[in-house]
């Protein structure tokens, strides 16, 4: 199990460009991968989804700060891009935002459609698959992350993980999250909500389903996606929204 990088005594947390180099030393250059200069966060509002409805759905203003979301849904339902968009709004200046890549899927072209500042994100490949969560708790330890996108806790158990070593791992990563300025956005896939081992460490949970696709021409724009709010600490559940999730740039 990863230790928390040193620092001097009563000294500020080390720079995220320290914990990057104190990570890749000890797990490989690839875990984490800087794509560009890294930039500390400097607010601690909620993160707004750019949809008036979907903000209002979860309490007034967006994704609370300090917590762990989980986006569910199946394969198209539009998931994958909210959690794009819900990236590219966290990319305010002074946040980093890291995409933990642990089925190799992400597309950088497609993240920049979707309004992605693809040299600004800090990705993860985490090729010792044993390190994810160590990784990601340094991440937010650092206090220089705003946003950190998992395509899923549950594909670790998927990977092997034993189920007590991925619950420790979640264990470790709200503690450090809670009063943050980071959310950690867990994708998790329709199938595996149903016998997922972790979700009593979410603190919000949205399910997405796609209600049409959005056309123009012969030409995909899009989803017709309704959210709804499963559960949310922080304000009442149950509502539910009908969304246009735009792959061209920020949601109208």
């Amino acid at each position: 199990m990863a230790s928390r990088p040193e620092r001097p005594p009563d000294g500020p947390d080390p720079p995220l460009e320290t914990v990057v180099d104190l990570l890749q030393r000890r797990f490989g250059v690839a875990a984490p991968r800087k794509l560009s200069s890294l930039r500390l966060p400097t607010c601690a509002r909620p993160l707004s989804t750019g949809f008036a409805d979907l903000d209002e759905a979860l309490g007034g203003e967006g994704i609370p700060r300090g917590s762990i979301v989980e986006l569910v849904g199946v394969p198209t339902s539009g998931l994958a891009t909210l959690a794009l968009l819900l990236t590219a709004r966290s990319q305010q200046p002074g946040e980093v935002a890291v995409i933990v890549d642990l089925e190799e899927t992400f597309d950088p072209d497609y993240a920049a459609r979707c309004g992605v500042s693809v040299q600004d994100l800090l990705l993860v490949h985490a090729p010792a698959r044993g390190h994810v969560l160590d990784t990601v708790h340094e991440l937010i330890s650092s206090g220089a992350t705003s946003l950190v996108v998992m395509h899923s806790i549950e594909t670790l158990l998927k990977q092997g993980e034993r189920p007590a070593r991925v619950a420790a791992g979640v264990r470790r990563v709200k503690s450090a999250i809670q009063g943050s300025e980071c959310c950690l956005l867990s994708l998790v896939p329709w199938e595996a909500n149903l016998t997922c081992t972790v979700p009593a460490y979410a603190n919000v949970r949205l399910l997405v389903e796609r209600e049409a696709w959005l056309e123009h021409g012969h030409d995909v724009q899009g989803y017709q996606a309704r959210v709804t709010v499963l559960k949310n600490q922080f304000a009442p559940a149950g509502r539910s929204v009908s969304l246009p999730i735009t792959i061209n740039g920020d949601p109208p």
